[in-house]
């Protein structure tokens, strides 16, 4: 029952900062739907482990942990694999961004 609680407190705690971080631009509306509907999983998961255990078995596997564990990594290396992406993007765009530069202030040497 307490871990409940604590599940309860902290999905509040995570879905007020996702609307303020929504409110300030700084998550998308796809971002915010999927974060909420993650966190409600989780909320009615907890609330509900009957659910967990139909959908497990529904999956084919034997605890409704069990397949939120599963379900978890795979979200999770998904997620490590779009910021992976994500960084080399920023990482070849400042590589850019530097290569300009250079050739600007090498240029700007030239003239003198």
């Amino acid at each position: 029952m307490i871990i409940r609680i604590i599940i309860w407190i902290f999905a509040l705690f995570v879905l007020s900062r996702l609307v303020l971080n929504y409110e300030k631009k700084k998550i998308s509306n796809f971002g915010l739907i999927f974060w909420v509907l993650i966190w409600l999983i989780v909320v009615g998961f907890t609330t509900w482990p009957n659910i967990s255990d139909q959908v497990a078995h529904y999956l084919g596997i034997s605890r409704g942990t069990d397949a939120a564990l599963y379900l978890a990594i795979i979200l999770l290396f998904y997620l490590v694999f779009r910021l992976y992406i994500r960084f080399f993007d920023i990482e070849s765009e400042i590589t850019e961004i530097v290569k300009k530069v250079a050739v600007k202030n090498l240029k700007k040497k030239g003239k003198k």
